[in-house]
């Protein structure tokens, strides 16, 4: 597989770091996301991976099989699982997009992270220790754990105070 390493150098915030230096590999193989759900926001998910030269929206599960049939048709899903468990199975897929109920989040990145898949999280999060969990656990194993929430890493945050 051929790569290219790509710097970025974020700046940080004294208190709070939010990022580092990272180094990125990027490939010339495509990564292939499983989708745990079919909420909303998974269409535009699966919509920016049409559009994207690095991914591919290789499978899809939901609570009922029904419905990953009907989202893989009507959004070009390669392929259909029939439960969430079955999907992290598959060793074909490398990273797991999880846009489940806040309740479900950590439990389901937890099993898709304990079968070596990288996550990504739509928020919002249940509680501070589920985050905190999967965050440790995905460090654990040594896979990248990323969310959705993209206002907290925004240099705006900076000046937010909290009241109490």
């Amino acid at each position: 597989m051929a790569v290219d390493s790509l710097q970025c150098i974020a700046d940080q915030s004294s208190q709070y770091p939010r990022s580092t230096t990272i180094t990125t590999t990027i490939m010339s193989t495509k990564v292939r996301w499983g989708i745990i759900g079919t909420a909303s926001i998974a269409e535009k998910f699966v919509q920016g991976l049409h559009s994207s030269a690095h991914g591919v929206a290789a499978g899809i599960a939901a609570r009922k099989p029904e419905d990953a049939h009907k989202f893989a048709s009507e959004y070009g899903v390669e392929k259909v699982y029939q439960s969430y468990d079955e999907l992290l199975d598959d060793s074909s897929i490398t990273c797991v997009y999880i846009p489940v109920p806040s309740t479900k989040k950590c439990e389901w990145a937890l099993k898709a992270i304990s079968k070596g898949k990288h996550v990504l999280v739509d928020k919002p999060f249940w509680s501070e220790s589920d985050l905190m969990e999967m965050v440790s656990s995905a460090h654990k194993h040594k896979l990248h754990f990323m969310d959705g929430t993209m206002w907290v890493h925004n240099p705006r945050v900076d000046k937010v105070t909290l009241f109490e």
